[in-house]
């Protein structure tokens, strides 16, 4: 296996993919079937867990990345070979769990601005002031047309950043 995964790294390295992590993890992986086959090579579903499941006290998502490592793996050795199989996604949960955004309160983002200003240098505490400034006017943007996407009454009040309330007149998008 450990072949499959050389000509696999070198495949994908040649189309600009650097794969560190992701080499180390499949060298690995490669190892590990070589050893619990005894040189007779495939890539199995219940493979693929055992080895994804290491260590038994890593966190799920950490299990789904190294899953989802594999699978890149079997696609690519399936196209080449029959006999391999691809292993399930998302059987631990994402591999990349999105966290929820932190949505900054008015004294915050004062803070924030403050903090801004008393960066070093000309330009940098103007720039960063800007950013903070325009993300928050963004996010009320955001805010306001996902609002617009979900509410089916004409007009309404909505709360916005800031606990402020906003008059929101709905149209019907032709």
């Amino acid at each position: 296996m450990v072949a499959w995964v050389r000509d696999y790294l070198a495949h994908r390295r040649s189309l600009g993919y650097e794969l560190r992590t992701e080499g180390q993890l499949l060298l690995e992986f490669g190892r590990y079937v070589d050893r619990q086959t005894r040189g007779r090579a495939r890539i199995t579903q219940a493979l693929a867990l055992q080895w994804a499941r290491r260590p038994r006290r890593a966190a799920r998502a950490y299990w789904a990345r190294r899953l989802s490592v594999v699978r890149a793996l079997a696609r690519y050795c399936a196209a080449f070979e029959k006999g391999h199989q691809i292993p399930p996604s998302k059987v631990f949960g994402p591999a990349h769990p999105r966290h929820a955004p932190h949505l900054y309160t008015p004294t915050q983002i004062k803070g924030l601005l403050k903090a801004a200003r008393l960066l070093p240098g000309f330009l940098r505490p103007h720039t960063f002031a800007t950013l903070f400034v325009k993300g928050s006017v963004l996010s009320i943007v955001v805010f306001l047309h996902l609002i617009v996407l979900q509410r089916n009454r004409p007009a309404h009040q909505q709360r916005g950043p800031g606990r402020r309330l906003y008059d929101v007149r709905l149209r019907r998008q032709r």
